[in-house]
Order: C-alpha cells, then sequence, then structure tokens
C-alpha cells in the first residue's frame, strides 16, 4: 500500500529527449545532453534540477597506427524559465576548474512521475518505446562532480521568472580552449503564482570545435578532414544547434 502522507507530483516533458528516454545510439550523437527532475524543498517551494552532461564524441582515424580526434564544445549556455513563476534561489556563480566539485546529497520528499509528451512525428523521430519514470520519495541521491575541463566561469543572469547560466571561458586570448567532459549540476527553487506549473529549459554548446588526442584544438585542414569523415561514416551530430524542452505539471491519479 503506497503511503498517504507522501505526496506525489507529476510533470509532462516535450520533446521526450531527457537522458533516460534516449538510446545509446542516440546519445553518442549529442555533445551535450539533460536530465532533469522535480521536488519541493523543506520550505514547501518547488526545487527543479538540472544535470548537464558534456559529452565529447570521439572520432577514429586510421588503420594501423589509430588516432582518436574528438568534437566537443568550450562552453554552454543553460537556461531555464518558469512560466508565470518567480526564482527564489539558484546554482550560484562559481569558478570551475580540475579542483571544481559540486558533492550534493539530498532525500526526496515526494515521488515524482515523469510522462513523455509525444506525438506520431516524435516517436518517429526519436526511435524509442519511452515510458514513464517513476522516482520515489525517500530515495536518497548523491552527486559528487568533478569536471574535467580548464578554467571556466559558470555566470548566473537572473531575470524574475528566469535564470540563465553562461559556462563561458576566461577573457584570455591566450587561454588554451580545451573541450568540456563530464557533468554540471544546477538547480533552481521557485514558486507559481497560479494552478497551472510549467516552463521550460534552453541549453546551447557554444564555439563547438574538433580537438586532437591531446584534447588541443586542430587547425583548418584537420577540421576539414574530420567533417569528411563523418559524413563518410555516415555520421550526423545532434543538436549542435542546441534544444530545448517544455514541462507542466500532470495530475497524478
Amino acid at each position: 500500500m503506497p503511503n498517504k502522507d507522501i505526496r506525489e507530483v507529476g510533470f509532462c516533458i516535450n520533446p521526450p529527449i531527457i537522458i533516460p528516454w534516449l538510446s545509446e545510439e542516440q546519445r553518442k550523437k549529442n555533445i551535450i545532453l539533460l536530465d532533469i527532475d522535480f521536488d519541493i524543498d523543506d520550505n514547501g517551494a518547488n526545487r527543479i534540477d538540472l544535470d548537464v552532461v558534456f559529452n565529447p564524441i570521439s572520432i577514429k582515424t586510421g588503420n594501423i597506427q589509430r588516432v582518436d580526434y574528438y568534437v566537443g564544445s568550450s562552453g554552454a549556455e543553460i537556461a531555464i524559465d518558469v512560466s508565470d513563476g518567480t526564482i527564489l534561489e539558484y546554482t550560484q556563480a562559481a569558478k570551475l576548474d580540475d579542483t571544481y566539485e559540486n558533492n550534493n546529497r539530498n532525500c526526496r520528499s515526494t515521488t515524482l512521475n515523469l510522462s513523455p509528451l509525444v506525438n506520431i512525428g516524435t516517436i518517429q523521430n526519436i526511435g524509442a518505446r519511452i515510458t514513464s519514470i517513476i522516482r520515489h520519495a525517500t530515495e536518497r541521491n548523491t552527486y559528487n562532480t568533478r569536471f574535467t575541463c580548464g578554467v571556466r566561469y559558470l555566470r548566473p543572469i537572473v531575470m524574475g521568472k528566469s535564470v540563465k547560466w553562461m559556462l563561458t571561458l576566461p577573457q584570455n586570448e591566450n587561454m588554451v580552449r580545451d573541450f568540456l567532459i563530464g557533468n554540471l549540476y544546477l538547480f533552481v527553487t521557485c514558486i507559481w503564482q497560479n494552478n497551472t506549473k510549467s516552463g521550460s529549459v534552453h541549453i546551447r554548446p557554444s564555439d563547438i570545435r574538433f580537438f586532437d588526442s591531446d584534447y588541443q584544438p586542430v587547425g583548418k585542414s584537420a577540421s576539414v578532414l574530420m567533417q569528411f569523415i563523418l559524413w563518410k561514416s555516415g555520421i550526423k551530430l545532434d543538436n549542435c544547434d542546441g534544444f530545448s524542452i517544455s514541462f507542466e505539471e500532470k495530475v497524478v491519479v
């Protein structure tokens, strides 16, 4: 018997392109991925957690002497908008480097039901059978992140009902550009002004480049070669211009 004292919340996600609903093949074609979570904090505010995954794509060349190249991004913009709502708290500015760790432990206070909002075209595009995701109350979530990159700055911009984080390199022309790899955890707490709880998340990778096996940007001629290898291999990267999802609370029966 379910515990009647534990609240259940439900949200629909459109389109259903968060990590749990992607196939392994689809994940390999995205240099940036997203998972999302919803809960209620100790003060009764709504908490939204974002797991932004930087996923450089490896490209192998050569038959005898194999060399790995990579496609990745050097920065990103991540924004969340809560329609008719107000942002209360959010992930603050930070300097990210090899010493940066994002450690967070929390215990869910609600049971969450995430459902995909799909149409025929969406089903054909994602090519997968997707079902609802259940995350149970009292489950403990532990986030331990060590970011693998050179120095980056995380800067939030708050505009009432929205927050945009910019992940950028230091403003130094001599700074060596490497690609991002790993998980970046962000959060907001918010309240909605009416009974309709909805919003959207927008993610855009920036400065997408090819990198060599030492994680350094390659020259123009090597970039042309990498593009040709991708084309010849039939590999088409998804969401290089970014993507958006919308979410809306649903009634949990």
